[in-house]
Order: C-alpha cells, then structure tokens, then sequence
C-alpha cells in the first residue's frame, strides 16, 4: 500500500464529477462545457478519509485476518494478543518497562 496515495486508493461510493482543472488540455480549448467524472477519491474531498478507512477496514478482516477490537475500532490486531486478565496485564508492563 501507498501510504502517500491512500485516499485516491479508497473506491468511490457514488457518482462524482468535477470541473476540468487550470492547465488541463481540451482539444477544443473550452473547458466550461467539459466535466471529468472520477473514479478514485482525491484529496480535499469530505468523504475521502472516511471511505478509505472503510475499505482498508475490510481488507484488513476479510483478507488478511485481522480481527477489529471492540473497545477502539481503529485498533486491529492479530492473534491471542489481548492480555485475558490482570495478572496477565501486569506481567506485560513489568516486561515492558
């Protein structure tokens, strides 16, 4: 994945279209009846960071075999790594710290 792409990577939900850009060639040089109809996010757009958490979210549970915690939906992780009690916990930091 390209971290410095990754909202133009999220799919697009609806139809979206957009003025033609300055500096953008039309062969007839009249942009004002043209409009561009995207097909990936860009930057700027409301949406963008939303839709592209939703589709890296589905990746990450359905292909890769992630699991989403419960508590922050913005964690994801893999395996037996949730400590299952205190003592467990405790026995974490003290390794960590």
């Amino acid at each position: 994945i390209d971290y410095v792409l990754a909202f133009p990577q999220g799919p697009v939900e609806r139809t979206i279209y957009m003025k033609i850009p300055k500096g953008f060639k039309i062969e007839d040089g009249r942009t004002d009846d043209y409009v561009l109809e995207l097909h990936r996010n860009v930057y700027g757009q409301k949406q963008a960071g939303r839709v592209w958490y939703k589709h890296l979210s589905k990746i990450l549970i359905e292909k890769v075999g992630f699991v989403q915690s419960q508590v922050d939906e913005c964690v994801f992780y893999k395996g037996n790594v949730i400590p299952n009690d205190r003592e467990e916990l405790k026995c974490i930091n003290c390794s960590i710290a």
